[in-house]
């Protein structure tokens, strides 16, 4: 495909530790007291999370590319490693309970052939879809990025680019499906 044609596509962009983070403290964190074990919570995050991008498909009518960008680890990071300090305000414990199911949600997930996964070794997920839209933004009638990162916001420069960043946005593409 020549650059200067435009695909009928619409790219998906989700940044999926900010997703997976707001269905953990909004569903999760009260759900774990109830006596479901880590299986059953990890399955109902990959449930929902799948239900979520099966929705988008569905609206899209399988005209779109739908990427889940991961964050790595905070030790691999590349802001980590030039300033120490980077992220350390947050608490370890709070991070080893909320992704102890990560692992598990991304076995379940990688078992699709309508979306990818993208996970950088020393990249943020922001970061990361910062770069794939601006290298997209030719190739792609549409850029959708669901993330509440407000650094990303800056790529609404590009006539192509929209920021999904919260519920109500979400739920007007996700509430359109029958």
């Amino acid at each position: 495909m020549k650059k200067t044609e435009l695909s009928e596509k619409t790219l998906f962009l989700v940044d999926f530790s900010w997703l997976y983070n707001k269905y953990y403290f909004g569903v999760l964190a009260n759900n774990a007291e109830k006596g479901y074990d880590d299986e059953d919570l990890s399955c109902k995050i990959a449930d929902y999370l799948r239900c979520l991008l099966e929705n988008i498909r569905y609206f899209f009518l399988c005209k779109c590319d739908i990427q889940l960008i991961l964050d790595p680890p905070t030790s691999n990071l590349v802001n980590t490693k030039v300033y120490e300090g980077y992220k350390a305000q947050r608490p370890t414990e709070l991070k080893s309970k909320v992704y102890k199911f990560f692992p598990r949600v991304i076995e379940i997930l990688c078992n699709s052939d309508f979306y990818t996964i993208l996970r950088s070794q020393e990249y943020e997920a922001d970061q990361v879809i910062a770069q794939l839209a601006i290298l997209n933004k030719d190739l792609y009638k549409k850029i959708i990025i669901y993330s509440g990162d407000k650094d990303l916001i800056q790529l609404t420069c590009f006539k192509n680019v929209d920021i999904a960043e919260d519920e109500d946005k979400m739920s007007i593409l996700i509430n359109k499906v029958p």
